[in-house]
């Protein structure tokens, strides 16, 4: 009997180390990188509309995505998501504003085609449109982007997630004299 046990547990520490060991297969878009355009908005006014662009480079094949934005309601409100031009004829997949732990709110956009994948090497996944609210003062505020997704099918999906690092910022620039002289 204390064989059998003893067999029977390198088995299961056998099973269990193989199903550590399987490989993480990457899809046809594990390559993606993300841009996000603009990245600063100087001197930002209340009643500004603030366009958002969210492309990718290095695609291969599109078929839909996914993108999560972060930003502060106290001084921005999120009006509209647009689909870009990765992928003709998409259908634009967007969720309203939700309220985040943090007092930020997250907004995702995204858009599918109910066709095959499309032969994409790059382009616009999405616009994201703003609207400045409040006066932006201090050392400003930011629209993240929190995660991008590019799917080429339902089960080929690849992912970027980012820190509090990467986005928009919206900060107010005071004129100095000293660099401000004229000559």
């Amino acid at each position: 009997m204390p064989f059998r046990s003893w067999a029977n547990m390198m088995i299961g520490i056998l099973l269990f180390s193989l199903t550590l060991s399987q490989p993480v297969i990457a899809g046809s878009n594990q390559n993606f990188t993300v841009e996000i355009q603009p990245r600063e908005v100087r001197n930002p006014e209340v009643g500004q509309t603030i366009f958002v662009s969210i492309q990718a480079e290095q695609t291969s094949s599109v078929k839909g995505n996914q993108i999560v934005l972060k930003y502060d309601p106290a001084f921005l409100e999120f009006k509209s998501f647009s689909p870009g031009n990765i992928t003709t004829g998409s259908i634009p997949l967007n969720l309203p504003p939700k309220a985040l732990d943090d007092g930020y709110y997250q907004v995702e956009g995204g858009s599918t085609i109910f066709t095959a994948a499309q032969a994409k090497t790059e382009g616009t996944l999405g616009i994201f449109t703003f609207e400045v609210i409040a006066d932006i003062t201090g050392s400003g505020t930011s629209i993240l982007v929190s995660e991008v997704v590019i799917n080429a099918s339902s089960d080929d999906t690849d992912a970027r997630t980012f820190g509090d690092d990467f986005g928009v910022k919206l900060f107010q620039v005071f004129s100095n004299a000293i660099f401000d002289m004229e000559i």
